[in-house]
């Protein structure tokens, strides 16, 4: 099964059992409801508009914003009470839907990932970012950030506001909504969520107060690298030896890991369509420890085109094996060695593609040689 491009598996969707995607419920010829990008049919070829899996493509995971929240009265800010600027409660019906067919889901917690970051006598301040699973309809704008990548900054600008308002309205919808087939269960419990008041209180002249200053672009350019990892070498066992090399920088020590990049109409069975969100993984790593060494080549530019410069977090690398490589701990050991292997071109006054810099930089890394306090040795295995 290929991992890039569209997803023709039916088992990688996250499927939306009960939720129709067409405007009039049954009828394809109606049209597709908000949101939906594409139909996905082998009992009706003639709908099916899914290309062949693996077909590249200029379509990105889904972005969304990571929002500071409490259900705390001592530290609630609440949230608009009036819809933010383009509000389309159409744009929302695959989550009412989703709401008319799972009625019981009336907590919170059953639409967005909540994790408590500080808790002081039993109330919490949440790092509150998209609800994965058990799957529902959350704050990941599905399609609303492919042209991202090569766009101007105001329209960058534009698509950074986009996505905080789908997020603002889908809070006010759940909040204030007056649509039955929100349960009155939900709204009250959702009513108990607000911003932290003490975090993001001095924003940007163009920003909202309380509201995370940060786009979380999940995925957007990489560099066209020296060389370039791809998914097909993370899933080799223990034991081997990198095809790229062995100049370790850091450790790829998380799965190979997409959001979802759009909504579709899958025909399920004859006659049976429902929404799904189509492009999402999480596949594991190969071997035991579900770790692989990231070399200093996909990190650097080819010659042509710089010779003094590094690139720590847009890696070169296909989709599938950036979203192993995106992560936190895995960057920040990148940024570490990269800064050592940099040093070490300055001084001796080599390109930064020079194959000199990287042994004494590496002697220097795994010696600890400028660690702060505590700070443990770097791991810069050589081998899978």
């Amino acid at each position: 099964m290929t991992l890039r491009g569209p997803r023709r598996v039916d088992s990688s969707f996250i499927e939306y059992d009960g939720v129709d995607p067409w405007k009039t419920p049954g009828v394809p010829a109606s049209g597709p409801i908000n949101m939906l990008t594409a139909v996905r049919s082998t009992f009706t070829p003639g709908l099916n508009t899914l290309p062949a899996a693996g077909t590249a493509d200029d379509k990105i995971q889904a972005y969304n914003f990571r929002m500071t929240m409490t259900n705390s009265a001592k530290w609630r800010k609440p949230l608009p009470t009036t819809p933010p600027p383009g509000y389309d409660v159409a744009d929302y019906e695959v989550l009412l839907r989703f709401m008319a067919a799972n009625p019981t889901k009336v907590s919170f917690f059953d639409y967005f990932k909540a994790d408590a970051f500080y808790t002081a006598n039993g109330e919490s301040k949440f790092d509150v970012n998209n609800r994965a699973g058990p799957a529902a309809p959350s704050t990941d704008f599905l399609g609303r950030n492919w042209d991202y990548p090569l766009a101007s900054y105001s329209a960058r600008e534009a698509i950074w506001k986009a996505h905080w308002n789908w997020i603002v309205g889908m809070l006010y919808l759940m909040q204030h909504g007056t649509d039955p087939r929100i349960p009155a269960a939900l709204k009250t419990n959702c009513l108990s969520w607000g911003f932290v008041s003490d975090h993001y209180f001095s924003p940007h002249e163009n920003d909202t107060v309380g509201m995370n200053p940060q786009m979380y672009v999940r995925e957007a350019l990489r560099l066209d690298g020296v060389a370039k990892l791809l998914g097909t070498e993370l899933t080799r066992g223990d034991g081997g030896v990198p095809s790229i090399s062995t100049n370790t920088v850091s450790m790829i020590s998380y799965f190979m890991d997409s959001h979802a990049i759009q909504y579709i109409a899958l025909e399920k069975t004859a006659g049976v369509w429902i929404v799904a969100s189509e492009g999402g993984m999480a596949v594991d790593l190969g071997g035991s420890d579900g770790m692989f060494p990231l070399p200093l080549e996909v990190c650097t530019p080819k010659p042509g085109d710089c010779t003094n410069g590094f690139v720590s977090f847009g890696l070169s690398a296909s989709h599938v094996a950036f979203g192993a490589g995106r992560m936190e701990f895995t960057a920040m050991q990148t940024g570490q060695s990269l800064g050592q292997i940099a040093a070490e071109a300055i001084k001796n006054n080599r390109t930064f593609q020079d194959p000199a810099n990287y042994p004494a930089a590496r002697t220097a890394l795994l010696a600890n040689a400028f660690a702060l306090t505590n700070e443990p040795v770097p791991i810069l295995a050589q081998t899978t």
